[in-house]
């Protein structure tokens, strides 16, 4: 069977467009590995559950490790994240020659409604039978991150309804209440979906965003 070999130059233009740029972001994080700035921060959840926002930086891993950490769950999806190739795999790579153990379920920052609840029990029991502590993140820690902390934390904690829902929107939404029209009426409109429908799964008597 004759394999067929892909171009960039075979798709159209808006594809190619895409393409192209990730190439250049991988190969522009490759350059700038080591004299980049890792602004790393992460918050406590329970003793089980750490949050934070993606990071390749070897030193920083080894912290997390030294602290605990025994297990990344990382939310980024390249085949909608062209640019997270590389970063993903330097992750990888150095989780495994940590020891800590890496899981990757795919959660595109494309989508405009939740995925199946299945997905969140699935992240959350490798969560509970972790013998450590898991650190959670996607690309910024903010949305995909968010709505999977406040899930598990609606099940697995005390925490209460308000404290869950203004830490999800103050940090992950927080693009919503600026008023000055910075983010376009399309990233508007997505975010506004996403809120909506996490609030109509879990909280469905909470107000939703107009």
């Amino acid at each position: 069977m004759q394999k067929k070999i892909f171009f960039v130059f075979d798709i159209d233009v808006e594809e190619r467009e895409d393409v192209l740029n990730a190439i250049y972001n991988n190969i522009k994080y490759l350059c700038h590995l080591k004299t980049k700035k890792n602004k790393f921060s992460i918050k406590r959840i329970d003793d089980k559950l750490i949050r934070g926002r993606a990071t390749s930086n070897l030193r920083i891993l080894y912290n997390l490790k030294k602290n605990g950490i025994t297990q990344i769950i990382d939310l980024r999806n390249p085949s909608t994240e062209l640019s997270e190739y590389v970063p993903q795999g330097i992750e990888r790579i150095f989780c495994h020659l940590l020891n800590i153990n890496y899981c990757n379920f795919k959660y595109s920052h494309k989508l405009e409604k939740m995925p199946e609840i299945t997905f969140f029990e699935k992240i959350n029991d490798k969560i509970l039978n972790n013998n450590g502590k898991t650190l959670i993140h996607c690309r910024h820690g903010k949305r995909r991150t968010g709505v999977c902390v406040a899930i598990y934390e609606k099940y697995h904690t005390n925490k209460n309804k308000d404290d869950i829902l203004n830490e999800l929107y103050n940090t992950g939404f927080r693009e919503l209440q600026d008023k000055s029209n910075k983010i376009s009426k399309g990233v508007y409109s997505r975010l506004t979906k996403i809120y909506n429908d996490f609030i109509e799964n879990f909280y469905p008597n909470e107000a939703r965003i107009k």
